[in-house]
């Protein structure tokens, strides 16, 4: 089966996030304001055994929605999540699914962040929503 596109999006500047993209599948694009954002095509292997999106997919996509938005202000060396708070507001159904995230505040180690994840486009039906917490590294630190 051929993988689907994201439909409309240029990819983003740094659109490899590492292994985990491939076992997921997702696509890191940037949106026509500039804003980055997180595709994913949910297919049934996404599912859980009720037909309905995982939420660790779910998860997944709003985590990386949140850590592309604190690399693309921050641009640090490395980053880990620290720490995220999950609304799941509706079913993730099969289809396209974009996660948006924003950085509310940022100082030197630490960024706070507001995401969503939205059905069909990225102005879409609202699916879920996460506060993250992300430790910011320079240099050598750890």
């Amino acid at each position: 089966m051929a993988e689907a596109q994201a439909p409309e999006h240029k990819p983003y500047p740094r659109s490899r996030t590492g292994s985990y993209q491939e076992v997921l599948g997702y696509e890191v694009i940037q949106l026509a304001d500039g804003r980055p954002a997180v595709w994913l095509q949910v297919e049934p292997r996404h599912l859980n055994q009720f037909g309905i999106g995982h939420g660790g997919v779910a998860l997944a996509l709003l985590d990386i929605a949140g850590g592309v938005a604190a690399w693309d202000l921050c641009k640090p060396a490395r980053m880990a999540t620290v720490s995220m708070n999950t609304a799941f507001l509706e079913a993730v159904l099969p289809g396209p699914v974009y996660g948006i995230g924003r950085v509310e505040r940022a100082g030197k180690s630490l960024a706070y962040t507001y995401m969503t994840l939205h059905a069909d486009n990225p102005d879409g039906r609202l699916l879920a929503s996460a506060q993250g917490v992300y430790r910011i590294f320079t240099g050598e630190s750890r």
